[in-house]
């Protein structure tokens, strides 16, 4: 039987996780079986547990049942892909990987190679399974954002739940074409306000780099993250196909991503190392 793995960074208590279940479900007519870190574990990146166990719980999150791993994003789809699920679908692995929606854009160089929610994503494109992450946000304030989309207020479960559709539908159009065979995993990065009709638009990761993300507490030689993060984004190479510029025209950025490669170098530099 196909079946879709659903994974994320933010946690068995996202306020994402359910709406986005059951709209993946609804769209890709297939079963979803959740994997999840117990609590957030955000700028992860691709960080496995390798010096301690890992231990797995089943809780229940509005009806539905969510497997919460005691470790990181990657971990978590780890364990779906090859483990978690077996006995249900003989060992049959997802036909697709899907983590998110992440509470947070995850566009731009610096915060996609910081992201939990992409790096699980590309754990499954390294084992040859299709993969997507899907993110939303707000561009304009963030931290108000982020508190207002974690609320339970009526509007804000109807806001998620169309997100959501948004998202499973964009899933949904990736798996149609040929896109996934063409990268690791795709990055979807989607405006808070999206909705059917929002454009969608395939994009190329824009160089974005941020300033010190710790500050000093009142302790002694202790620091914490920041909230204010200086984010410079590289203008040259923000070209109109840049993720980031898309988020600024409100359409959908959908960019294929490649995990990390060498480049080629010119002659010159090569003798220039090599010492011939």
């Amino acid at each position: 039987m196909s079946w879709v793995l659903l994974g994320n960074d933010d946690g068995a208590d996202s306020p994402a996780l359910v709406p986005f279940a059951r709209a993946l479900e609804l769209a890709l007519d297939m079963p979803v079986r959740i994997a999840v870190p117990m609590v957030e574990k955000s700028w992860m990146g691709k960080a496995i547990t390798r010096l301690d166990d890992v231990r797995v719980r089943h809780v229940n999150r509005d009806g539905r049942d969510v497997v919460a791993v005691d470790g990181s994003p990657a971990d978590a789809v780890q364990l779906g892909m090859y483990g978690l699920f077996a006995r249900e679908f003989l060992a049959a692995p997802p036909a697709v990987v899907v983590t998110g929606i992440n509470l947070g854009f995850n566009h731009g160089t610096g915060f996609m190679s910081s992201s939990g929610t992409v790096w699980a994503a590309l754990e499954a494109g390294m084992a040859g399974i299709p993969a997507v992450a899907v993110s939303t946000g707000d561009r304009h304030d963030y931290h108000g954002w982020r508190r207002d989309a974690e609320s339970v207020t009526e509007e804000i479960v109807a806001s998620w739940d169309r997100i959501a559709l948004v998202a499973a539908e964009t899933v949904l159009r990736i798996g149609d074409s040929d896109l996934t065979s063409r990268c690791d995993a795709v990055s979807v990065n989607m405006p808070w306000t999206a909705t059917r009709d929002t454009p969608r638009r395939v994009t190329q990761l824009t160089r974005l780099t941020y300033g010190p993300l710790f500050e000093p507490t009142d302790e002694p030689a202790t620091y914490r993250f920041t909230s204010s993060l200086s984010v410079r984004v590289d203008h040259d190479d923000d070209i109109d196909d840049g993720d980031v510029a898309s988020i600024g025209d409100d359409v959908i950025s959908v960019t294929p991503v490649l995990l990390p490669s060498s480049t080629r170098v010119p002659e010159r530099t090569r003798k220039a190392i090599e010492g011939r």
